[in-house]
């Protein structure tokens, strides 16, 4: 009967500790799985991010190509040449200020105080191209093409400069490599067990 019973025991024991570690086994997997999702929400948040500052960029890039594009005309010979120009005029301007919502100025507490609160203080560099944009479109001549090359070649070193800024911001090699990091993490987890 002793016997028995120290068997019965260590059988109990046994059982216990096998549950004790399926449990363990299953909170390390909930609290993997809950990682992955915090990670995938917070990667959510910033593709919508990205995604949004994509959009203006855009925006800003085909606006600085179509005034390059603009600089390559003769005004004298292009119908509507001005009204064009003070088209690109007026979107590098609101591109600007709508850039402001997601580049703000810096230290507003150092200059500009008696202006409204989004123009108090220093622009971000991101958004002097589109302001070089601005002015070196307002520098065309719209009665002839004289000076127009130079100002095209100037506006093609901006739309670089503003390409190469946004693409760090963006950071596209980093969103790839997540991507490729989820991808294999889902393949994980897709996999039949056997």
């Amino acid at each position: 009967m002793e016997l028995t019973d120290t068997l019965i025991g260590a059988l109990s024991v046994l059982v216990s500790l096998g549950a004790a570690l399926i449990s363990v086994l299953f909170a390390l997997r909930a609290q993997r799985t809950q990682k992955l999702t915090s990670d995938v929400e917070i990667a959510s948040w910033r593709r919508a991010y990205i995604a949004q500052i994509r959009g203006w960029a855009g925006e800003a890039s085909d606006c600085l190509a179509d005034a390059i594009h603009l600089a390559e005309f003769d005004p004298a010979q292009t119908p509507n040449f001005y009204e064009r120009r003070q088209e690109i005029r007026s979107r590098l301007s609101s591109l600007a200020d709508r850039g402001r919502w997601h580049f703000p100025n810096l230290e507003v507490e150092a200059y500009g105080s008696d202006k409204p609160p989004a123009f108090q203080g220093f622009r971000d560099p991101l958004l002097d191209a589109l302001i070089e944009g601005y002015d070196a479109v307002t520098s065309l001549n719209y009665a002839e093409a004289a000076d127009n090359r130079q100002v095209k070649e100037r506006l093609v070193e901006i739309k670089r400069d503003f390409v190469s800024a946004v693409q760090k911001i963006i950071d596209p090699w980093g969103e790839n490599a997540e991507f490729r990091r989820f991808t294999r993490i889902a393949a994980l987890h897709q996999r039949p067990r056997g």
